[in-house]
C-alpha cells in the first residue's frame, strides 16, 4: 500500500481481479526492465517482467481484499514504477484494522514466496525436472516476495512498515505527533541508504536501494516539517493529513487562527 497516486494516461491497462479494479500505469514496465536487468534472451526478459507483475499484483490484492473484508465496497489498485498501491474507496480504518490492512500486502507476498521456495527445494532435490527458465522464475519470485517483502516492512514511510509505525504512534502514543513517526522513518531511511551506498561502493550492488531510501529520507524530512507546521495529531479526531485528502491542498492556503482549517 502506497499513499498518494499517479495520474491516468491513455496507455493505461485496466482490468478487474476478484471484483477489484486494477490499473497498470505505463511506467510499471520501465520498473520491470530495471528489475530484470541483463537476461540471456527476450524470452527470459518477458518471463521476468511477468513474474514481477504477478508478485506486485498479489501484494496489492492482499491489501485490497483485506479492505473488502473490513467493508470497503470500492477499492482499487494501481501498478506503477515504484511498485503499486491500494486506494481505499469507502472506508477509513483506524488502529489494528489499519495495521492489518498494511500487513496483508507483505503477508500475501510471503505466501507466494513460500510456494516459490518450496518449488525451488523440490527442484534442487530432483523432485521436479530442472530447467533454466523455471529456476529463473523461482529465483525472481523468492527475491521479490520474500526479500522485498521484508524490506517493505522497514519502519520507513510510506512503505507498509512506515504506515504501521505511524498508526502505532497515533494509537499507542496519542500525545505524540505524526512528526515523531516521520523522524523515525527519516533516520531509518538514512541508515539504510548509507549501508546500501557502502555495499554499492564495495560490491557493485545496492545503488538503486541507496537512491530509493535516500529519496524516502528526504520525503520524510518534508513530511515532518509539514506535520509540525500543520499542528499536532489528535487521537480523538483521527484526521488524515491534508495532502492525503487533496493533492492540491496547499494551493488553498490556511489561516493560522482557524483551528478547523483542515476540516474544509
Amino acid at each position: 500500500m502506497f499513499p498518494g497516486g499517479v495520474g491516468t494516461s491513455s496507455f493505461d491497462l485496466n482490468f478487474r481481479v476478484f471484483g477489484v479494479p486494477a490499473r497498470i500505469h505505463p511506467t510499471f514496465w520501465l520498473a520491470g526492465l530495471f528489475f530484470v536487468g541483463r537476461t540471456p534472451n527476450l524470452y527470459f526478459l518477458l518471463i521476468g517482467i511477468a513474474t514481477l507483475f504477478v508478485s506486485i499484483l498479489v501484494h496489492e490484492m492482499g491489501h485490497a481484499l483485506c479492505g473488502k473484508y473490513y467493508g470497503d465496497r470500492s477499492p482499487s489498485i494501481t501498478l506503477y514504477i515504484m511498485g503499486g498501491y491500494y486506494m481505499p474507496g469507502s472506508i477509513s480504518l483506524r488502529r489494528w484494522k489499519e495495521i492489518w490492512m498494511c500487513l496483508w500486502g507483505p503477508l500475501a507476498g510471503f505466501i507466494l514466496g513460500a510456494l516459490a521456495l518450496g518449488l525451488s527445494v523440490a527442484v534442487n532435490r530432483a523432485l521436479i525436472p530442472y530447467s533454466d527458465m523455471l529456476d529463473y522464475v523461482l529465483d525472481c519470485a523468492i527475491w521479490i516476495n520474500i526479500l522485498w517483502g521484508l524490506v517493505n516492512l522497514l519502519p520507513v514511510f510510506p512503505l507498509d512498515g512506515g504506515q504501521i509505525l505511524r498508526e502505532i504512534v497515533r494509537w499507542k502514543f496519542p500525545r505524540k505527533t505524526d512528526a515523531t513517526a516521520y523522524l523515525i522513518s527519516m533516520v531509518t531511511a538514512i541508515v539504510v541508504a548509507a549501508l546500501s551506498a557502502a555495499a554499492a561502493f564495495k560490491y557493485g550492488n545496492g545503488l538503486y536501494a541507496a537512491l530509493l531510501f535516500g529519496s524516502l529520507a528526504f520525503q520524510n524530512y518534508q513530511l515532518r516539517r509539514i506535520s509540525i507546521l500543520t499542528g499536532d495529531y489528535h487521537e480523538e479526531e483521527a484526521p488524515r493529513q491534508p495532502w492525503e485528502q487533496d493533492a492540491d491542498w496547499w494551493k488553498s492556503g490556511r489561516k493560522d487562527d482557524d483551528a478547523d482549517w483542515w476540516k474544509r
